[in-house]
């Protein structure tokens, strides 16, 4: 019975030795476990029906959510002193900082009360995906939300990376084939 339990250990030991492993490091949402949910997409039979709206649901309710929090974090609902369409520069954009491209101030009210307003994250409505779209079309200070200075701190991080790739996908995320 020895033999038979060094044998075995032996041959596991073989075995590990040509098992080459590999270890993920990295904070939560920098893609650690995407790479397996790729891999598994490619090498395998792709995603069940179900794994697929799964998917999509966690990528509508981070399109949602991150408005939101930027529409909150970024006062978005006050008006920037910047607007070229307003007459008055009551606001609260800086003095000498461009914060906005020429947009419609009540489209661009009418699209933040949207975002705010919707209630299901898992679900990007027509509506919602219009709303998102043109705030993030028109309001400059999002775009540089997703690109921090050298002195700022990583904890002040409002938005994830992704987010800006899926806001600029934002027409393909939005047909009902996707």
């Amino acid at each position: 019975h020895t033999r038979s339990i060094n044998s075995h250990m032996r041959n596991e030991m073989m075995y590990s030795m040509n098992v080459n492993k590999l270890m993920f490091l990295g904070p939560g949402g920098s893609g650690k476990s995407t790479i397996f949910k790729q891999l598994k997409y490619l090498h395998n039979s792709g995603f069940t029906e179900s794994e697929a709206q799964a998917l999509r649901e966690h990528i509508y309710c981070q399109i949602t959510q991150q408005m939101k929090q930027a529409i909150a974090s970024y006062r978005l609902y006050e008006k920037p002193k910047s607007n070229p369409t307003d007459d008055d520069n009551d606001g609260a954009g800086g003095d000498d900082e461009k914060t906005t491209t020429p947009y419609d101030t009540e489209r661009m009210q009418s699209s933040i009360e949207t975002v705010l307003q919707h209630g299901d994250p898992n679900l990007l409505t027509p509506e919602l995906a219009d709303a998102i779209a043109y705030i993030w079309k028109h309001d400059t200070r999002l775009k540089r939300a997703f690109y921090s200075n050298e002195n700022a701190s990583q904890n002040n991080k409002i938005l994830d990376e992704t987010t800006e790739y899926f806001w600029d996908e934002l027409d393909r995320l939005r047909q009902p084939s996707y």
